[in-house]
């Protein structure tokens, strides 16, 4: 099961507002607000290297809290390493994620993000 990618579908919000979307493929995913993260979240309360998520197969994703300042939350409750299911409601820090499952084969390469920098409603959000 190894070779075949599950894609995952982040929804980040700032607040309440949808700020993007990210599809990822990669079988351990990077959260933090580094550059090198795979999932990139730039806001204070998110750790340089916050967290990974490890992608054994459909159905086999875990997360684990890299030791984060302000801890990672999975539906409400604060963990260590948590089983994530399509749906999930993740928070780094003060920041709110939501994850879903996607079909292999079904994602298409995602566009680089596009760093987040205020301005006008309608104006490219990305970054966070």
């Amino acid at each position: 099961m190894a070779d075949v990618k599950v894609p995952l579908k982040f929804q980040i919000f700032r607040g309440d507002e949808l700020a993007r979307e990210e599809i990822l493929t990669q079988d351990v995913i990077k959260v933090g607000k580094l550059a090198s993260s795979h999932l990139r979240i730039d806001d204070e309360t998110v750790s340089r290297m916050h967290a990974v998520i490890e992608v054994a197969g459909p159905g086999e994703v875990s997360l684990i809290d890299l030791g984060s300042t302000r801890g990672t939350t999975v539906n409400g409750e604060r963990v260590t390493k948590a089983h994530l299911q399509t749906g999930d409601e993740i928070m780094f820090g003060d920041a709110r994620v939501v994850v879903s499952f996607m079909q292999p084969g079904s994602a298409e390469a995602t566009p680089a993000p596009v760093a987040y920098r205020g301005g006008a409603p309608g104006a490219p959000a990305g970054g966070f």
